[in-house]
């Protein structure tokens, strides 16, 4: 069992979780070595969505991207999706429960000595956002929260709000890079929100849930001649940088609208 406590609502315990946290999960490292780091610099542990695994799009593109700028990234697999590799038959993806012992399992044994920002893409991103509200996450070393192309509402139901009231109870700094025409979270509905004081957000103009553009649309970051995808990756490289420096404003791209 984990020492983590998730501070949700009790639910009836599920089996596959203890599995889910005690199973060994293929990892990938982008990035310097640990040595490599300047001191007290975080790494990056990214969860996939439900569409693929870590070597699906964009992580892939996005943990490249990220090395090549010099942070240190993991990526790791939920169960569901080694399930998938093992049978060739296509699985929903777990319980959250399960999930999240997954991620907290892969945080337990990695370095106490290392600092973490946790974070992933879409389904990956909202349930790095449940383990950064729950008490006793800074105990694993987690210093801040990246989230990209979060799923702050089901298609169509933007009243909805589960998600996005785990995203505002994160106990650490965190960072939502969103494309402006996501249809989990647009940036006209994701305005009216009343996101944590300290969660900032990245508007990819034009993109969508992938981070790519919509067809017919020419983002603003074409004016300077930059996929939206690259601009998003530079945003996560400043912030997780910026976990090591005394202020955790310093990274911050764009304050959240109130």
């Amino acid at each position: 069992m984990s020492s983590l406590e998730h501070g949700e609502p009790a639910a009836r315990p599920d089996p596959r979780a203890a599995a889910g946290a005690k199973a060994g999960s293929e990892l990938r490292w982008d990035g310097p070595e640990a040595e490599d780091l300047d001191a007290g610099e975080p790494a990056l542990v990214l969860a996939h969505g439900s569409g693929g695994g870590m070597e699906g799009e964009p992580l892939a593109s996005i943990a490249a991207g990220l090395g090549a700028l010099g942070v240190r990234v993991l990526r790791f697999e939920f169960p569901f999706v080694q399930a998938q590799r093992e049978t060739g038959e296509r699985h929903l993806p777990d319980e959250d429960e399960v999930l999240r012992a997954r991620l907290i399992a892969t945080l337990e044994g990695l370095p106490r000595t290392q600092r973490w920002v946790i974070g992933g893409y879409s389904l990956g991103g909202r349930i790095a956002a449940q383990v950064a509200a729950s008490p006793g996450v800074e105990a694993l070393g987690v210093v801040a929260l990246v989230c990209v192309a979060y799923p702050f509402h089901p298609i169509g139901a933007p009243g909805r709000q589960a998600a996005m009231k785990v995203l505002a109870a994160s106990r650490v700094p965190a960072l939502v890079v969103q494309g402006t025409r996501d249809a989990f979270g647009n940036r006209e509905q994701v305005r009216g929100y009343r996101l944590g004081s300290e969660t900032a957000l990245c508007w990819l103009e034009g993109a969508k849930h992938g981070l790519r553009t919509q067809a017919g649309t020419k983002p603003r970051a074409d004016l300077r001649g930059e996929d939206p995808l690259q601009v998003g990756i530079r945003a996560i490289a400043e912030f997780v940088s910026g976990r090591s420096a005394v202020s955790a404003r310093a990274a911050r791209p764009e304050e959240a609208d109130r």
